[in-house]
């Protein structure tokens, strides 16, 4: 039996229905899934990218809002530089004078909630500026201090005091006239600071005695003092500073106004805006929260810490991002990325799918039309292209010749020396057809033992150069050693004249008609030769 080659059964296998889905599309499966990786990868390195750029962005943003805190109190600040060259620079400042520079000053400065001044005052001093204040119409000038519960009460026998004398704006800061700045422990390590270092100090964070009727929440503020010394005074230390202090420029801010007004350009719910700084009671008190959050404990928000220094005190400004942040300044390129991705890889895998169904048709048809053991067309093939070429013969009125060929021995072979020796008899023959016939020529194999060469664009009389060089090769490749035994054929011939044309049935009827003849000489000739 001839078997057919591996390479023919694998191909067949690769179509076989019973063949599992994935191994009849693993081409197609394996782009699908290579593209999907990639693909992956892309997104979630792009995701990083992303990721990486909206903090930068972020950062960048708090940076700035921390920027602007900054510059907008260090502006606040400077108030009192002004004001402590304005005192320098007059020999006695009134009350008309102190009012109408801090008028200008409100006019720039709307954030700073009170500008005052403490002199420093002996016990002998404090009914002068009582009366003081009494012929300029501040008749409900009392003197007061806070007592240990932090209330006001009247002011008690001490050294010296330093009790507020000019306040402005004075309708919403009349209750704190008089009041001893050196009777409270916050303003005092303030005021005491400021000597030490000689520069403006700010109080830690605290309750402003103008605001105790509102909610503790809106309390928060802080005061600064500025020392301003009496003229031509020396400064060198400490002790010279203390000795010659004249009193002190205070300035009142109220938290909430003054950070509310630090950040009205910044309209923005991309963030939220946490502030910190030292309380009486707490280390880290939250003193001001911008756009509030309740974050999902899951979704951890991006965060920048800053500080700010305010006159000698360290306040820490925490940035947290909101998902309008990421919402706003999210850019889709990676999902983008990522949906074409999947797409094209869909498009490539159905496109993979296709050519291999087309690749695998095309086998089909080939091995349809080809014979396993030898190559050559089959039966079937040589139907096909025998009919195209008699359309092709009548079109261009040009004949050709159709051999009909039988391994006269085969049947020995087989059973003499096995049937693989008879499968290598047949692989010799067609062998030798192929090299007696020119390539443009048909041979096929249309069975067990029989042969068909179509020889093309060839003429009524030249069967006979035909016949002779087939005859040639034949002798030629029975001369080699290489085997035990000869090839013998008969032959059978039909010629096809576009001038009286006629079906491949009846051409090959003509053509076996003389190939049964010659076998009948053959077998005669074996008979008498026995």
């Amino acid at each position: 039996m001839n078997q057919a080659s591996p390479q023919k059964r694998d191909l067949a296998m690769l179509v076989d229905q019973r063949q599992t889905s994935f191994f009849k599309h693993r081409p197609s499966i394996l782009v699908l899934i290579i593209s999907i990786v990639v693909t992956c990868v892309t997104f979630i390195k792009m995701q990083e990218l992303e990721k990486a750029r909206l903090q930068n962005e972020f950062e960048h943003l708090s940076n700035n809002i921390v920027v602007t805190l900054k510059d907008s109190l260090e502006n606040n600040l400077q108030v009192l530089n002004e004001l402590s060259s304005f005192y320098a620079a007059s020999d006695q400042v009134e009350r008309s004078e102190f009012k109408q520079f801090a008028k200008n000053i409100f006019k720039r400065r709307p954030d700073i909630y009170m500008l005052g001044w403490s002199p420093r005052a002996s016990q002998n001093q404090l009914l002068e500026l009582s009366q003081s204040a009494a012929t300029e119409g501040i008749t409900e000038y009392k003197l007061k201090q806070y007592d240990h519960r932090g209330l006001m009460v009247p002011v008690q026998s001490r050294e010296e005091y330093f009790p507020v004398f000019f306040v402005e704006p004075l309708e919403r800061n009349r209750d704190i006239l008089g009041l001893d700045q050196n009777s409270y422990p916050i303003t005092q390590i303030a005021m005491k600071k400021a000597l030490e270092t000689g520069l403006p100090a700010a109080t830690m964070i605290m309750n402003l005695p103008q605001f105790e009727n509102e909610p503790a929440a809106s309390r928060n503020g802080f005061q600064v003092f500025s020392p301003v010394y009496k003229k031509d005074a020396v400064l060198n230390s400490f002790e010279d500073r203390k000795e010659n202090i004249a009193g002190y420029l205070i300035a009142s801010f109220h938290i909430r106004k003054m950070l509310e007004s630090a950040l009205k350009n910044f309209k923005t719910s991309e963030l939220e805006l946490r502030i910190y700084a030292q309380g009486i009671r707490d280390k880290n008190k939250l003193i001001y929260t911008y756009n509030p959050q309740t974050y999902d404990k899951t979704k951890r928000p991006w965060t920048v810490q800053s500080e700010i220094k305010v006159a000698g005190h360290y306040w820490t400004v925490i940035s947290s991002s909101t998902s309008v942040f990421k919402k706003n300044h999210y850019r889709w390129e990676a999902p983008a990325v990522f949906v074409i991705g999947i797409l094209l890889g869909f498009l490539l895998a159905v496109y993979v799918f296709s050519f291999e169904r087309t690749r695998i048709r095309q086998i089909m048809v080939a091995l349809s039309l080809t014979d396993e053991l030898t190559q050559l067309y089959n039966r079937r093939g040589l139907w096909l292209l025998a009919d195209e070429q008699i359309r092709l013969s009548l079109r261009h009125k040009r004949g050709f010749w159709l051999f009909v060929m039988d391994m006269d021995e085969l049947k020995k072979i087989n059973d003499t020396m096995g049937h693989l020796e008879g499968d290598r008899a047949i692989k010799r023959m067609a062998q030798m057809l192929q090299s007696t016939f020119r390539k443009s020529d048909i041979i096929s194999r249309i069975g067990g033992d029989e042969f068909a060469v179509i020889a093309l664009e060839a003429s009524h009389a030249s069967l006979s150069a035909l016949l002779d060089h087939l005859q040639n090769q034949l002798k030629k490749n029975n001369a080699l050693r290489d085997y035990s035994y000869k090839l013998q054929i008969s032959l059978g011939a039909a010629f096809f004249d576009p001038s009286n044309p006629c079906s491949i049935e009846e051409l090959i009827a003509r053509a076996d008609k003389e190939l049964y003849a010659q076998k009948t000489i053959h077998r005669s000739q074996k008979a008498t030769n026995l």
